[in-house]
């Protein structure tokens, strides 16, 4: 493998472990807003309920016990549901729920933070993409229950000026304000701790992969200087072997095939390189007395050589 084939691959490895870290980001975002919705939220449902003892019982009030009572079972079973499935369950209980604060209060409720919040988290969690969506879609909304209200299509049950003065509202309004702030800063402090976290993890990984690499480099070159010695000294004894006046053979110890033949022995012998190239001594007879290379292959064998002549 080439250094330019490690060094991709090591890159593609490191692309592929980012990836997974983003995506354990998002998770890790899309979690901390459905706990502090699970948490705040409690606060928030007994808050509006307190209402009651202002303005009376509003329909709105079944949607908001319901909605947490949603949010308590995502967070409940959050390891068995997906990315996807908590992030819209958070959205989704933030944007209905605002639909609802608004056709109940209007503006002086708290629908319009719910629709702020959706169209914060949706961009946190889903992009710029999704955060643009939601919010066009609490815009269209807005519009729609505002030019309601104004054609007498929407009407509000309550007294708005006993509304206003009363110690409930103050509370959930103190209550909303808290919610709200509270599922922001826990999705953007986890975001920036894992921005963090994942700048060092990338400093880290690119040092690693960077000292990596010049040891790489540094192996290339080695190995790059160590091939081209070999070759020097191969070229070197190929012109030493061929060019020298004596007879001189490469055979195979253990049956004597003849692996290369110098000028010098075919000039000797008579025979030309093809016709001692691939055959044995004992082919062509070359041996007066075949016992003593008998004797020179046991004292070859004995000391480890690798040719013989």
């Amino acid at each position: 493998m080439t250094k330019k084939e490690i060094s991709t691959s090591r890159v593609a490895d490191s692309a592929a472990s980012q990836i997974e870290t983003i995506e354990a980001v998002r998770s890790q975002l899309v979690d901390a807003a459905l706990f502090a919705l699970a948490i705040i939220g409690f606060l928030a449902v007994i808050a509006s309920l307190l209402r009651i003892l202002d303005v009376g019982w509003q329909h709105v009030m079944f949607l908001h016990i319901g909605f947490y009572l949603v949010v308590l079972g995502t967070a409940i079973l959050y390891r068995r549901l997906s990315f996807h499935v908590r992030a819209f369950v958070v959205l989704g209980i933030l944007f209905f729920a605002g639909i609802g604060g608004l056709l109940t209060w209007g503006l002086i409720g708290m629908g319009s933070f719910f629709f702020v919040t959706c169209s914060i988290l949706a961009a946190i969690f889903l992009g710029t993409r999704a955060g643009i969506i939601a919010l066009a879609a609490s815009l269209v909304v807005i519009a729609a229950i505002g030019i309601g209200v104004h054609l007498g299509s929407v009407v509000f049950h309550f007294n708005i000026d006993i509304y206003a003065i009363a110690l409930s509202s103050w509370i959930v309004g103190t209550v909303g304000v808290g919610f709200f702030t509270a599922i922001i800063v826990a999705s953007l402090g986890k975001f920036q701790n894992s921005l963090v976290h994942a700048i060092r993890t990338l400093h880290k990984r690119t040092s690693e992969l960077q000292h990596t690499n010049d040891r790489l480099t540094q192996e290339i070159v080695e190995r790059e200087r160590i091939e081209n010695a070999l070759k020097e000294s191969e070229e070197k004894f190929s012109k030493v072997f061929h060019l020298s006046p004596d007879a001189l053979v490469i055979s195979r110890l253990r049956d004597g095939l003849f692996l290369d033949v110098n000028k010098g022995f075919t000039e000797m012998t008579g025979y030309t390189e093809e016709d001692i190239t691939g055959k044995t001594a004992f082919d062509i007879d070359i041996w007066v007395n075949p016992a003593v290379r008998s004797q020179l292959q046991i004292i070859f064998q004995e000391k480890d050589s690798a040719n013989m002549w």
